[in-house]
């Protein structure tokens, strides 16, 4: 049985192919086509990016803000291009810290830094990440997070009197 592909999903394919090669950076811009068919009689073709002339990582997709409730958790994430490794960093009162695996912290040199149990006092803080490989170092923009105060609903306790007699 033969699947037939419309002329408008081959346009996307295609779209998608040429978008992927210009996201990516000059030096990376090495094609390399399979000279074989796919099934349905699509060409395919890969990217590989190039070891000459490298470059420090690029980040395709920045973090963002996060707020969260005290006590939950938070997370930051970025999406790079050539990153070998991750570094994240904490602002405190106009301070830069490296931030460490522990009690909170969780994939700190991971694309995703995720805070368990956030405390209140976590609130303003902000975060960068370092995307690193041999060629160089590209820092993140900085970003902030919002502490939500966690509140606790008590209902009224129902009070039974005792009428004296």
């Amino acid at each position: 049985m033969e699947t037939k592909i419309s002329n408008k999903i081959l346009a996307c394919i295609f779209f998608l192919d040429l978008c992927l090669f210009a996201a990516m950076p000059a030096h990376a811009q090495q094609l390399v086509a399979d000279t074989g068919t796919a099934r349905h009689g699509i060409r395919t073709s890969a990217i590989t990016a190039s070891a000459d002339n490298a470059a420090a990582p690029i980040i395709h997709v920045q973090p963002s803000a996060q707020t969260a409730t005290a006590g939950h958790s938070a997370s930051f994430s970025v999406v790079t291009i050539g990153a070998r490794s991750y570094r994240w960093q904490v602002c405190i009162d106009g301070e830069w810290t490296t931030v460490e695996d522990g009690n909170i912290y969780f994939n700190a040199t991971t694309r995703t830094l995720t805070i368990h149990n956030v405390p209140n006092c976590y609130n303003g803080y902000t975060y960068v990440c370092h995307a690193i490989n041999d060629a160089g170092v590209t820092v993140s923009k900085s970003v902030r997070l919002t502490v939500n105060p966690s509140y606790t609903v008590v209902s009224p306790v129902a009070v039974n009197r005792i009428r004296p007699k």
